[in-house]
């Protein structure tokens, strides 16, 4: 198999008003400040799975593909969906990293779908459901097989449904599909403060609450000396407490004030 370059364009979303794509088969999609993804290689149905890129950039330069495998059907839906992500992202729905992700997310569904001979699968609706169908449940033998955690599998499952369910308006795609769930066991708990660390917050909290409730129920006057622990290395270990309004004027703000109220 003999792969090739092609001319690529670099496209960045949202698309101006009244711009129309009309070769989606050449679009890189350039995404500020996270990178680029080349959506129109899936426009052929054999593809390298190597992007070209400069050294150190994250930027995509195209892949090379067959470029006999041009899809027609396949360019019509690719051009279909840079249309709906555009629209995700001029509306404020979608932020732009939130868009990087679903189209690198796509990549990985129509890559397994074409190493898996379902290469229709943007072509009509039955093909997609048993394409999706297919796709979670290979999803599921990840998960079954520990190369992947369930609440992987079931982001990439949920971004695949919405994108297929929303840009080709197919209602019941997930009809009779066992549809991975995400867990609260599979997600890595924040580990909590050494004691240490728990001790050192407390004593702060004691110190102010204490302070602070000398303020207020003995009516100290300002400006409050607050004495804190000594491990912060604070001088005296104390900070000092001002009210928000001014308390007192230096002389020279005093003097200006005067001079002001006499004009």
């Amino acid at each position: 198999m003999i792969y090739s370059k092609r001319q690529v364009k670099i496209v960045t979303l949202p698309l101006p008003v009244g711009v129309k794509i009309l070769h989606p088969e050449s679009v890189v999609l350039q995404f500020d400040g996270v990178g680029s993804i080349d959506i129109g290689a899936l426009c052929y149905l054999r593809r390298s799975n190597k992007n070209r890129r400069a050294n150190g950039s994250t930027n995509c330069f195209g892949k090379l593909v067959e470029v006999k495998s041009l899809d027609k059907k396949r360019t019509m839906s690719i051009k279909r969906i840079i249309y709906y992500l555009s629209d995700k992202l001029s509306s404020g729905e979608k932020r732009n990293v939130s868009i990087y992700d679903v189209v690198y997310i796509l990549n990985v569904f129509l890559n397994w779908t074409d190493n898996n001979n379902l290469t229709a699968v943007l072509n009509e609706s039955n093909s997609m459901y048993n394409a999706f169908r297919a796709f979670v449940a290979y999803l599921r033998e990840r998960v079954n097989n520990n190369s992947i955690t369930v609440n992987t599998a079931t982001t990439y499952q949920n971004i695949v449904l919405c994108l297929l369910v929303e840009c080709f308006e197919i209602d019941y795609l997930n009809e009779g599909v066992n549809l991975l769930q995400k867990s609260r066991l599979a997600t890595e708990p924040t580990p909590p403060p050494c004691e240490d660390s728990q001790s050192k917050v407390l004593s702060i909290c004691n110190s102010l609450f204490e302070g602070l409730k000398d303020l207020v129920i003995n009516q100290k006057p300002f400006p409050f000396r607050l004495t804190m622990p000594q491990y912060i290395g604070l001088i005296n270990n104390s900070v000092w407490v001002f009210p928000d309004d001014m308390w007192c004027m230096p002389r020279p703000l005093a003097t200006g004030a005067q001079q002001r109220n006499r004009a």
